[in-house]
């Protein structure tokens, strides 16, 4: 605020105190703009495509429906609870920006439902692993480097105050969790593998069959893999970039 004195001098308002305040100094209008852009690269056809056939025919929401909603809650960030599902639910604002009818918003247990179709099902982290690595290509095609510069580390889960630890093994950080591997480019993350928390950086062959199916993925031609309808799931062949990977 600025205030104009009768000398027409400008003052800025003096600050007497500051204090915490309950408010969420956020906007949810962003989420539109969100929302376009997963559009606009695709992201959500091929999320049809692979995780079509679990939700496919499932009473309520469609697949496409039940993707933008998910999205666009990781995306907001304000409660990381699924009950938060039920407050959102009763928001209609939120059903106009992602462009789907209000009836349709999701319930925390409608949520539940459709996530139990992922749970023990081992070829369904292959498929999570399958989009990151198209998002990978598709980013290559957007910045067109020269150098393609790799990193491969793990990360350790603490799950030492957890309830429920199945699965959690030592790791070297002497915490009871996991210690994925995961492949990195710019930061971002392109491949990843969930690991039991003994297993370390170089366990196994897991760094050099998934670091030679980044690579394939990068050199190979298009007739290799299956043909997708999305124009930027199509991989970069070594005659399209002279590429180096480090």
């Amino acid at each position: 605020m600025i205030i104009r004195k009768k000398n027409n001098s400008l003052s800025q308002p003096k600050i007497n105190k500051i204090e915490i305040t309950p408010d969420t100094l956020s906007s949810r209008s962003g989420i539109l703009l969100y929302t376009c852009y997963l559009k606009k690269i695709g992201l959500f056809e091929i999320m049809q495509d692979v995780f079509g056939f679990l939700i496919q025919g499932a009473k309520g929401m469609q697949p496409l429906q039940f993707y933008k909603q998910i999205m666009a809650y990781f995306f907001d960030g304000s409660c990381m609870h699924i009950s938060y599902f039920d407050t959102l639910k009763n928001m209609p604002a939120l059903a106009s920006f992602l462009g789907i009818p209000k009836k349709v918003l999701a319930s925390s247990h409608q949520i539940k439902r459709y996530f139990k179709k992922f749970i023990n099902k081992i070829y369904i982290q292959r498929k999570f692993r399958f989009i990151l690595r198209q998002l990978f290509i598709w980013r290559l095609k957007q910045d067109k480097p020269s150098i393609i510069e790799i990193g491969i580390d793990t990360m350790v889960l603490d799950n030492n105050d957890a309830l429920k630890r199945e699965g959690c093994k030592p790791t070297y950080k002497k915490k009871l969790g996991f210690q994925p591997l995961q492949f990195t480019w710019n930061h971002i993350i392109i491949d990843a593998i969930f690991r039991e928390g003994d297993k370390h950086s170089n366990h196994g062959r897991y760094v050099v069959n998934g670091l030679r199916r980044i690579v394939n993925l990068i050199f190979l031609p298009m007739k290799t893999f299956h043909t997708w309808k999305i124009n930027w799931m199509s991989f970069i062949s070594a005659q399209e970039r002279n590429m180096q990977i480090l």
